[in-house]
Order: structure tokens, then sequence, then C-alpha cells
């Protein structure tokens, strides 16, 4: 039969100084793991640090290398601009949306600014249709901006729409 145990209170002095050395030990010793632990984690982030810092340093070297090309290159000719409204009458009968006038105005060169041809449109047709219209040929032709947009509900739910659109076609000539 096992001897009774005692209650904490009644211990003998030297088993408490016992159990607080114990106690004591264990603590320095986990605190020593957490510490090799952390010490270990910051010398693996110093590293991964370094190496995206060269990474850095070789893509700021490198972007200075590049040669810096003229985008005034790869715009396309004044000719284009017949294509452009030629699409945008395409593009209207397949949306389902009227295109009532398209006008033209053609700006050459200068050594301050772009040659721009200027299109003017006025287009009737449903809000979704409308917005596909635009946006397919602002996705067609890359050097082609909105310069000025408006437009006006022609019913009382606003669902049929006038939109003015004037576009600018950037050209090299």
């Amino acid at each position: 039969m096992n001897p009774p145990l005692l209650p904490f209170s009644r211990w003998p002095l030297a088993a408490h100084v016992a159990c607080a050395v114990a106690l004591l030990l264990v603590l320095l010793t986990a605190g020593r793991w957490g510490q090799l632990h952390l010490q270990g984690r910051v010398a693996q982030l110093d590293l991964e640090t370094a190496q995206l810092q060269a990474q850095l340093r070789q893509a700021k070297a490198a972007a200075g290398q590049v040669p810096q090309r003229n985008f005034t290159a790869t715009l396309p000719g004044a000719a284009v601009a017949d294509d452009v409204a030629r699409d945008m009458a395409r593009f209207a009968q397949r949306l389902g949306v009227h295109v009532s006038a398209v006008a033209m105005q053609t700006q050459a060169k200068s050594d301050r600014e772009l040659g721009r041809v200027q299109l003017t449109a006025t287009v009737q047709g449903d809000y979704k249709n409308n917005k596909a219209w635009l946006a397919e040929l602002l996705a067609r032709y890359a050097a082609l901006g909105v310069a000025n947009l408006s437009t006006q509900a022609n019913d009382a739910e606003g669902a049929r729409q006038t939109l003015q659109v004037t576009l600018l076609l950037f050209v090299k000539g």
C-alpha cells in the first residue's frame, strides 16, 4: 500500500526548494529553446530579405538597360479613321444601337501635339447596348480615346438613351 500523499502546504522545505528549482530549470530550458527558435527564424528572414534586395537591384539595373520605345511609332495612320467609322456602324448594327450622325475632323501633327482625328457621334439605344458598343470600339483600337461623353434619357425609365460621344483617334500624320 502506498503512503498517503501530503498536501503541498505540508511538504518539507527541501521539497519546496527542489520543486522550485525543477520548475525554474524547465522555464529556463523552454525560454532558451524559444530564443534559439526565434534567432533561427530571424536569420531565415534576413536571408530572404537579402535575396529579395538582390533581385530588386537586378530588376532596377535591367530596367535601366531597356531601350525606351517611341510609342508614337505604334500609332496608326490617318486612314484608319475610315475603319473606325465603318466599325462604329457595324458594331452598332450588331448590338441594336442606332448611329444617327457621325462627323470626322482631322488635325495634323505639329511639333507640340500628336496628329488626331476627332469623331463625333450621336447614338441611340439601351444603356447596356450603348456601353457594349463603346467598349467594343475602345477595345479594338488602342489609339482611340473618349474626349467627351454625355447621355440623355429618351423615356421615363431611362432605359433608352441618346449618347453623344466625341472620340479622339491619335495618328502618326
